[in-house]
């Protein structure tokens, strides 16, 4: 790295072992270039949270609380606006849904298990009522 004029910033190194085994711990001490890094369990790349197991359960969570908070935040723009046409709420839902499907080429796989799925599905609804809130005014 050195004969190429590169560099290691240590504060922003992350090494996660992507492995299948559990045997092995997935957290310890490792020195590259005389620079000690400790391995770490998950990281955060584009985006998407990838953990040792490649599992994006993690990032399904964290993508789930990220589109509540931004719901209920445009829940509370509707509120202070006197009430909104439907197609305004659909719109606000629809960023909702952005947030909440970002990289899912990269993890559909967790949405086999019906623990994700339905969290999923709950933010998918909550966001529903939240349009059937706001009758159309003419």
């Amino acid at each position: 790295m050195q004969v190429h004029g590169l560099s290691l910033a240590n504060s922003k190194t992350v090494i996660v072992l992507l492995m299948k085994r559990r045997r092995i711990p997935n957290v310890f001490p490792l020195q590259i270039i005389n620079v000690h890094l400790k391995t770490k369990p998950a990281a955060k790349y584009l985006g998407v949270m990838i953990d040792s197991k490649l599992s994006f359960g993690g990032q399904v969570q964290r993508s789930a609380v990220k589109a509540v908070r931004a719901l209920v935040t445009m829940g509370r723009l509707m509120l202070n606006a006197g009430g909104q046409l439907p197609c305004k709420c659909r719109l606000l839902v629809s960023s909702v849904q952005s947030i909440l499907l970002y990289g899912a080429e990269v993890w559909t796989h967790v949405l086999e298990n019906h623990v994700y799925r339905n969290r999923l599905s709950q933010i998918k609804c909550r966001g529903a009522l939240q349009v059937a809130r706001f009758p159309k005014q003419q």
